[in-house]
């Protein structure tokens, strides 16, 4: 529910909670990479590069052949920085 209403407020364009919702799920569920997933798109859609890189490199960590893993090392990429 706490990712689902994360996307939510991503997609609502409020970015603001949706980062800190999504990193208090993090902290509360912070062996599933597809949290960090969702907390790294709200950075990233906020601008924030380096928090994003941080959470993604925490989803390959995770599970590092997940179904998102070549959408994150494109991610890297653009940036010019490496997992």
């Amino acid at each position: 529910d706490l990712r689902r209403t994360c996307d939510q407020l991503r997609d609502n364009n409020q970015l603001a909670d949706a980062i800190e919702l999504c990193k208090l799920n993090a902290e509360i569920n912070p062996s599933i990479w597809n949290v960090w997933y969702n907390l790294a798109n709200a950075q990233l859609a906020a601008g924030h590069l380096a928090e994003a890189l941080t959470s993604y490199r925490r989803v390959l960590e995770i599970d590092p052949n997940n179904s998102n893993a070549d959408e994150i090392r494109r991610v890297f990429e653009k940036a010019g920085t490496r997992f």
